[in-house]
């Protein structure tokens, strides 16, 4: 939902997240485009990478990030959250989500 991934590849227990912010920003030009509107937030991107029971496991700020998976888990997946500013007390909150990765 307005948030375009340019990678995300898993290396050995690393896994890593990369926002494609050409594409992303060309495509929150749209006027069709609507996200999650809150009345408190901080502008720009955060990647969070998401556990078994939907248990944030780490959370960066940025366009790109890296965690070493945690084999504990059932799951990992990876939410990356864009939030800007509508207007005054408004903040627009748009998602990208990859799939589980499950671990065997």
């Amino acid at each position: 939902n307005g948030v375009i991934l340019k990678t995300i590849d898993k290396s050995g227990i690393a896994y890593t997240v990369e926002v494609d912010s050409t594409a992303t920003m060309e495509e929150l030009k749209s006027p069709y485009l609507t996200g999650n509107i809150l009345t408190e937030g901080r502008p720009g991107f955060t990647i969070e990478f998401i556990g078994t029971n939907g248990r944030v496991l780490q959370q960066t700020d940025g366009m790109s990030a890296s965690f070493n998976i945690d084999t504990a888990q059932l799951y990992t997946r990876c939410r990356v959250t864009y939030c800007r500013k509508r207007s005054e007390k408004k903040f627009e909150m748009l998602y990208a989500w990859t799939q589980p990765l499950f671990m065997n």
